[in-house]
């Protein structure tokens, strides 16, 4: 979808899934990792995307103002993550996460790293009561149990159906509406201007 609106490029610190993507033929790939080893030369992005990053970096703060150097003025970024630390459990262990954030500190670290918020919400929200049940009980069992257990295997076809169109049924009221719950967060951000950009890096 991305490739047909424009030039794409696209980077991962694993040499497996640029392989894997480059059998596509849809981007300019290149090896690199967040914050300090951003490819592509001195090019300036119109669109940055990052679904589901932000939580596996060590120094996401660090990540976001690297990435704003490399934007143009009034770029947009678009980054999901997960939400509700209350929520962490053994899938966020076997899915090597740092972290789960709340909506404000998601918007806090949007801010201070020089980016000007669009939208910010909550969403695969329909799903939030069953999600949420199953984290908990995660949380509940004993370690040993909770440790040879993880939801990383496919689930039935009928039933991944299913799940599928409940979320994807979400994309009539996400962007049109904040929802105040969901087990991720969604943002829309613009980056400021280059005189801005000094003082978001100053203040960091």
């Amino acid at each position: 979808m991305l490739a047909r609106r424009g030039r794409l490029y696209a980077m991962d610190s694993d040499p497996t899934a640029i392989s894997f993507a480059a059998a596509r033929g849809l981007a300019t790939l290149a090896e690199g990792a967040l914050p300090d080893q951003v490819p592509f030369g001195e090019t300036l992005f119109d669109l940055v995307v990052m679904t589901d990053v932000l939580e596996h970096l060590d120094d996401p703060a660090r990540a976001l103002l690297a990435l704003h150097r490399r934007m143009k003025p009034g770029g947009a970024l678009l980054a999901t993550v997960p939400a509700g630390p209350w929520m962490w459990s053994e899938h966020d262990v076997t899915h090597h996460h740092r972290r789960r954030f709340r909506a404000a500190e998601l918007g806090a670290l949007l801010h201070a790293s020089g980016f000007e918020i669009s939208y910010l919400s909550h969403y695969n929200f329909l799903l939030f009561p069953v999600i949420a049940g199953a984290r908990i009980i995660q949380r509940l069992r004993p370690p040993d149990l909770a440790a040879a257990r993880h939801d990383l295997t496919m689930p039935p076809a009928w039933l991944n159906r299913v799940l599928r169109e409940i979320f994807s049924s979400e994309r009539f009221i996400v962007g049109a509406a904040r929802i105040p719950f969901g087990v991720s967060l969604i943002a829309l951000a613009r980056a400021t201007a280059p005189a801005d950009r000094s003082a978001a890096a100053g203040g960091a």
